[in-house]
C-alpha cells in the first residue's frame, strides 16, 4: 500500500549562502526521509541551484511512500534534491539512493525529476517529454574561465558558473538511456532500421523553435506517427 505524507514547510525567501561546515548526519521527524545538514559554499550561491526560490514539491521513496508540500529545490551543482527544513532552519541534503522521484512546482508548471542508476552512480534527469520514448534531460554546471573580477558577493573569481543540459532519449522497458546530440534529429541513430522514414517523417514537420522545443517536437511527431514504439 502506497502511504502518503504531507508536510507542512513555509516557504523560504532568503539567501541559501551559509558558512562552510560538516554534514551531519540527520533523521527527519517524518518516517523514512533521511539525509545531511547540507552547506552551499558562499561563491555559489543561487547559481548552483535549479530554481531561485524554494517551491512546493511532491518526493517518492523507493519503497513508495509520498511527501508532499515540502519546499524543495534541485542543487544542480551536486545533482542532490534539496528541502528546506523549518523546524531546524536548515537546507537538507536528502539520502539520493531512498529517491525515486521528485517533483517541483513552478508558475509555469510542474518540473518532474526521476532517479536512474545509468553507469557507476544513480543521476537526478528532468522528464521534459514522456511517451512510447521519453526526452530526459540532465543539468549541470560548467565553469567557464575569464579575466578575474569581483562576483555579487565580493569574491574575486577567474570562472562563471554556467548551467548546461545534456538530452538523453530513455525507455523504462529495456531500459535504455541513450544520450543526444544538439540536433533533435540525432534522435534517429538510436532507430537504426527505420532511419529512412523517421528522416521523412521529421522533414516534413519542419521543426522549428529554441532547441528543447525542437526535440520534444520531433518526440510528439514520431509518437503521433507510431514510429518510435517499443
Amino acid at each position: 500500500m502506497k502511504v502518503r505524507y504531507i508536510i507542512s514547510i513555509l516557504m523560504l525567501h532568503v539567501s541559501v549562502s551559509l558558512p562552510a561546515q560538516d554534514n551531519i548526519m540527520l533523521k527527519l521527524p517524518v518516517s523514512k526521509l533521511t539525509g545531511t545538514v547540507y552547506y552551499t559554499p558562499p561563491e555559489g550561491n543561487s547559481e548552483y541551484l535549479f530554481l531561485k526560490d524554494w517551491v512546493p514539491g511532491s518526493i517518492r521513496l523507493t519503497n513508495g511512500d509520498l511527501y508532499e508540500g515540502v519546499q524543495a529545490n534541485y542543487y544542480v551543482m551536486g545533482d542532490e534534491l534539496v528541502i528546506f527544513h523549518t523546524r531546524l532552519k536548515q537546507l537538507v541534503r536528502l539520502d539520493k539512493e531512498k529517491v525515486k522521484e521528485f517533483s517541483l512546482e513552478t508558475p509555469e508548471g510542474n518540473r518532474d525529476f526521476i532517479r536512474i542508476a545509468a553507469g557507476s552512480q544513480p543521476h537526478f534527469y528532468e522528464i521534459v517529454y514522456e511517451g512510447n520514448y521519453s526526452l530526459l534531460v540532465f543539468h549541470y554546471i560548467f565553469e567557464q574561465k575569464n579575466r578575474p573580477y569581483h562576483d555579487k558577493n565580493g569574491f574575486l573569481r577567474h570562472t562563471r558558473l554556467i548551467k548546461k543540459k545534456r538530452y538523453f532519449l530513455y525507455s523504462a522497458g529495456e531500459p535504455r538511456l541513450a544520450p543526444l546530440q544538439e540536433n533533435p534529429r540525432s534522435l534517429i541513430q538510436n532507430f537504426p532500421g527505420q532511419q529512412k522514414e523517421l528522416k521523412k517523417t521529421l522533414r516534413t514537420a519542419r521543426l522549428k523553435g529554441k532547441k528543447e522545443e525542437k526535440f520534444v517536437k520531433a518526440f510528439q511527431v514520431l509518437d503521433k506517427a507510431a514510429l518510435i514504439t517499443r
